[in-house]
């Protein structure tokens, strides 16, 4: 079992202790966004857990989680999202620099294999043209190279209910193509392999892959494991992600980037959030249905 930690939320940035406390009890609770008196109770023993993929903006905080996680038994990968944004698209992030530096001394200290960057989503305006993303991405590539076992970038999705999707237009293909040929280049002047992430346009012409951020390959070599998983079918039709139960909760990540699907009906001060708590937000209730995945 893959466990994402999580894609509807940031756990390394702001619920590191309640994580720690998850792996040390061996289960966490995960409500339906649906249906939420629905809940599934997943074991988290390492012999359960394949990997734990860390979704995350602020690896700073976890830091020092890392090698307890290691200690446990668990096998980790990251996925850390930096783009060179500012507040007005990230007004929750701590200032770009310091992230940037953090990514560094992540790469230094466990090496490339298991840290992947993202740089996404890529949103094209007139505060942010083709000319500056290509600039800021090839100065970024020099900066991680030999830092991070890979890059992943999308461009931008719609999500007309889950974000202020007025503000935001969809990338146009000539411009796609114009972006993943700066990209491809200043990636393999770095030795950084590039795939996208979930995106219907073949790049293969320009050397990038289509990208499964969920790579049962690259989890393989993380663990030691040979591991084969289905595709994830609650992902996107174009996402190659293998399957994964994801722990977090929408709408409890208080970096509230416009353009995040994940934070829409915002939860986080409805809800407590209690590190001591089996669910992310809130507590068991005696009108919760549960079911259970995972088998020690």
């Amino acid at each position: 079992m893959i466990i994402s930690a999580s894609r509807r939320t940031d756990i390394p940035a702001f619920y590191g202790t309640w994580m720690l406390r998850r792996l040390e009890e061996g289960f966490v609770r995960v409500r339906n966004p649906f249906a939420p008196k629905r809940v599934r109770e997943i074991l988290l023993f390492p012999e359960t857990v394949d990997c734990l993929v860390f979704w995350t903006k602020d690896i700073g905080p976890f830091m020092d989680y890392l090698p307890k996680i290691r200690d446990m038994g668990y096998s980790f990968c990251i996925q850390h999202t930096l783009t060179p944004y500012g507040t007005e698209l990230e007004p929750g992030l701590p200032p770009k620099k310091l992230l940037l530096q953090n990514l560094c001394r992540l790469g230094d200290a466990w090496s490339p294999l298991p840290l992947a960057w993202r740089y996404d989503p890529v949103i094209v305006d007139a505060t942010h043209p083709v000319e500056w993303h290509l600039e800021q991405f090839d100065r970024m590539c020099k900066i991680l190279s030999g830092k991070v076992n890979r890059c992943i970038f999308s461009f931008l999705d719609i999500y007309p209910n889950r974000m202020k999707a007025g503000s935001f237009s969809s990338v146009p293909k000539p411009t796609m193509y114009r972006l993943a040929d700066g990209f491809s280049k200043s990636a393999a002047a770095c030795g950084i392999p590039l795939f996208t992430c979930a995106e219907e346009i073949d790049l293969s012409p320009l050397g990038i892959s289509r990208g499964a951020c969920i790579d049962p390959l690259w989890i393989s070599q993380i663990s030691g494991k040979s591991l084969s998983y289905k595709k994830d079918g609650n992902q996107r039709p174009a996402c190659g992600c293998a399957e994964s139960v994801d722990i977090g909760a929408y709408g409890s990540c208080p970096h509230q980037c416009t353009y995040c699907y994940a934070s829409g009906n915002r939860m986080l001060g409805k809800l407590p959030h209690d590190p001591d708590s089996p669910f992310l937000l809130g507590f068991p209730s005696p009108e919760d249905i549960v079911g259970q995945a995972g088998k020690r």
